[in-house]
């Protein structure tokens, strides 16, 4: 089952305020509510995870194919290689 994450339009709670994960079913509709407080919430589009165990894995590559790899920092995601968004936990618009 895919892990989705949502954040708080406004306000929200201390679970949804800062944004969360949850695991549903590919089949099932996006939240529009917090669980815990019933705040308007919105899916955002998250990080995904890759292993490789080929060491030719490189971000050089990944930016070639179209991919954007990203750094955990104190402050957040760092941009490291590709043409992606600088902040990739913003939302496209036109997605739910």
């Amino acid at each position: 089952m895919p892990t989705y994450e949502y954040i708080a339009d406004e306000g929200g709670c201390e679970y949804c305020s800062q944004g969360f994960e949850i695991r549903q079913n590919i089949r099932e509709r996006a939240l529009k509510e917090c669980p815990k407080c019933g705040a308007a919430i919105r899916k955002v589009l998250s990080t995904c995870n890759h292993y490789s165990p080929s060491p030719s894995f490189s971000y050089d590559r990944a930016a070639d194919a179209g991919f954007t790899a990203y750094e955990r920092s104190p402050k957040g995601l760092k941009k490291i290689a590709g043409d992606g968004p600088a902040d990739p936990s913003t939302s496209i618009e036109g997605l739910p």
